[in-house]
């Protein structure tokens, strides 16, 4: 039966591009699906096929204030401000809305006014993780925050924390069941991925990437002659560093490869100066596309590349540079999948060779071929529907109490 499904996102490409194809599937099976984002997404979510719901100008003007160098930490300062007044304008939120709906997918900054919201409603809610999933054994977003925020950003952290606090305790919520929620959670990441797995629950689906939706289209071919190809993307936060092109250029510009760079966004305002012939540049490119034919993966460590180069098949060379991206880097370096590359200071010689090296290694290349079919076999964008869809008629309730240990089956 057509359901009426929610979804409260981030907005952060990493967290509305997989959450924003599961709508889109949800949708194209017949439910009434409403997806709320800030005015900078609203095109994504309209070219998807959805119904579109704008947050207010408040939480709209936060992710708007992080300008493209910002730091680390003021990206996790801007993501916790972000919590803290998804949490305070849960009546803006609520009023989204022209009648409850019968479910909530929630991204983690949202999770104050899922929570608030679906217990109002009494609906279900279900937890989804665009980044590493966390619990009280695995809390990685704590110690990130712990090390990053000091001085007067600890300060800052601690008068948004204590604001959380108040309005938890206002609205009758507890914060701790982020780390331990008792429905559905949808993590982004095949099982065998994620670090301390066995700690999480069987109610935690590993559906890993979900990247067959309409924002993920696009085709793209190599030139022909067969070279090799390596794919550069620094992603879509840290990517105006004219710097690194220039390092680029001179580490890959007398390479017998095609190099494929993308820019990110759009609005990329940075000199390059001039590239090599062998460079094909572009502001946006399809990434499914491209790596369908990559040798190698220069990438910032996003998980959302990270794990879309891993279905293909495209051993990574990374370069990480905010909190998330470190833990990402450091799992596949543990999981023998790529390597680990510092871009600041590094000679254009060295880089090159540490591109054929990865490129040459049978040891990652195996492992890769594991990974990749460890990636599919997580069911990806249909699973995650099959169940939301469970969750919505009850049958996902009923697999959880019935498995061994509590674990679901969707």
């Amino acid at each position: 039966m057509p359901a009426h499904i929610l979804f409260l996102s981030a907005p952060a490409y990493g967290h509305v591009y997989p959450t924003l194809t599961i709508a889109e599937a949800l949708a194209r099976r017949g439910h009434r699906v409403g997806y709320a984002v800030t005015e900078h997404f609203a095109a994504d979510v309209e070219r998807s096929g959805l119904e579109l719901l704008r947050y207010n100008d408040v939480l709209s003007a936060i992710p708007a204030a992080v300008g493209p160098r910002a730091d680390t930490a003021e990206i996790v300062l801007a993501c916790m401000e972000f919590y803290l007044e998804g949490l305070r304008q849960v009546s803006d939120v609520e009023g989204l809305v022209d009648a409850p709906p019968d479910l909530v997918v929630f991204d983690p900054m949202m999770y104050g006014a899922a929570a608030v919201l679906g217990r109002e409603w009494g609906v279900p809610t279900v937890l989804t993780h665009p980044n590493l999933a966390f619990n009280d054994t695995f809390d990685w977003p704590a110690l990130r925050r712990r090390e990053l925020l000091v001085g007067e950003r600890e300060a800052a952290a601690a008068r948004i924390e204590a604001g959380l606090a108040a309005l938890f305790a206002e609205h009758g919520v507890d914060e701790r069941e982020l780390n331990a929620p008792t429905d559905l959670a949808l993590v982004f990441v095949p099982r065998e991925f994620q670090p301390h797995a066995d700690s999480f629950g069987g109610n935690y689906a590993f559906v890993g990437p979900c990247v067959d939706g309409t924002v993920f289209g696009g085709t793209w071919e190599p030139p022909a002659g067969g070279r090799p190809v390596l794919f550069i993307s620094l992603g879509t936060v840290h990517n105006q560093r004219p710097d690194f092109f220039r390092l680029f250029a001179g580490a890959f510009g007398d390479l017998d490869w095609h190099v494929v760079v993308t820019l990110g966004v759009p609005e990329h305002d940075g000199d390059l100066g001039d590239l090599p012939p062998n460079f094909e540049v572009h502001p946006w490119v399809p990434q499914l596309a491209v790596l369908e034919h990559a040798a190698v993966f220069l990438s910032n460590g996003g998980l959302g590349g990270v794990m879309s180069a891993l279905r293909a098949g495209t051993p990574l060379l990374l370069a990480p540079e905010v909190a998330e991206q470190d833990m990402d880097a450091q799992r596949v370096v543990e999981l023998g999948l790529g390597r680990l590359v510092d871009l600041d200071g590094i000679a254009p010689d060295d880089l090159r060779q540490a591109v054929l090296d990865l490129a040459a290694d049978r040891e990652i290349a195996t492992a890769v071929t594991r990974m990749r079919d460890h990636v599919h076999a997580a069911g990806g964008t249909s699973r995650a529907a099959d169940a939301i869809e469970a969750r919505l008629d009850r049958r996902w309730c009923v697999d959880h109490e019935r498995s061994p240990g509590g674990g679901h089956t969707a």
